[in-house]
């Protein structure tokens, strides 16, 4: 145990809470001496992780974090991992995964799901963090633009029949989804291409399969249970749910709902009535587009 990593952990996870078990119980205050029960199993924990006899299964001469990414990479082969770095906590790493921050050890033995927590700054590192990781996806996503014409016709419906259009990536599970296409379906005023990105093929088959699909959007919108469509050998949904997977995967989206405008601008998430109309001013209508060609 060398180095001042290591004794500066021994400070942390064992000093801080023996004083403070013993203040707590020279006070007999009962918040205290549970945080530092807290502190001190915690710190059972972390000193094991970082002095334990597997060293984290990491020989010398090896690269932690390259050792660490490679294990937790083999451990969850169907999930994405973006990055894997080091904490303030030696021995302790931090995996990005999507839109979630998990820990890992050293090894890649033990992967714990929770937050971390700064006590000196009372700081909640992990959702400082995954603040940090969807500002980068928004901005991503805002800078971003998707050609018109590579919109996924096979995946889409449309209704509205406004000047302006709009294309919507839209999930019927999803709650914010449900509300946009609900304000957009009461509207009337825009021309509405509603790209669907449903989480199972037997949803995608439910609607697009059903004698009125556009119906039976409606209808998943609003929360209700969709019968089975009446052609049990619709190819249709699974070929329209490849095209919306691949078109979601090659421009790099992220979650639903997401607004797509006419000359290709990206904003995801949900806009109330005025702010999405507000958005799309910026983005001339057909009929005016037509104007200025006549010009």
């Amino acid at each position: 145990m060398e180095g001042p990593h290591s004794w500066a952990s021994v400070m942390l996870w064992v000093v801080g809470p023996l004083v403070l078990l013993l203040v707590a119980i020279g006070r007999r205050d009962r918040v205290a001496l549970t945080l530092a029960l807290g502190w001190a199993i915690a710190g059972v924990w972390v000193l094991w992780v970082v002095f334990g006899p597997t060293s984290h299964g990491v020989p010398d001469g090896v690269d932690p974090v390259a050792a660490a990414e490679q294990a937790v990479r083999a451990a969850l082969p169907g999930t994405r991992i973006e990055t894997v770095t080091p904490t303030p906590i030696p021995g302790l790493m931090e995996v990005v995964a999507g839109p979630n921050v998990l820990y890992v050890d050293r090894g890649g033995q033990w992967l714990v799901v929770g937050h971390l927590y700064d006590l000196r700054t009372a700081t909640d590192l992990t959702a400082a963090r995954k603040a940090e990781l969807e500002g980068r996806v928004a901005q991503a996503a805002e800078a971003a633009t998707v050609p018109w014409d590579a919109l996924p016709r096979s995946a889409m419906l449309g209704f509205g029949a406004g000047a302006r259009e709009i294309a919507v990536l839209a999930d019927p599970d999803c709650p914010w989804c449900r509300r946009l296409h609900r304000e957009l379906r009461a509207s009337g005023d825009l021309r509405v291409h509603a790209v669907l990105v449903p989480r199972s093929q037997d949803a995608m088959r439910r609607i697009l399969c059903a004698a009125e699909p556009l119906a039976a959007l409606d209808a998943a919108m609003a929360g209700e249970s969709l019968p089975e469509p009446p052609g049990a050998d619709c190819e249709t949904a699974a070929e329209a749910l490849d095209d919306a997977r691949a078109f979601v995967r090659r421009h790099a989206l992220e979650g639903t709902p997401i607004l797509i405008a006419p000359d290709g601008r990206v904003h995801p998430g949900y806009l109330e009535p005025a702010p999405l109309r507000a958005w799309l001013d910026a983005v001339p209508s057909k009929e005016e587009r037509a104007d200025e060609k006549d010009i």
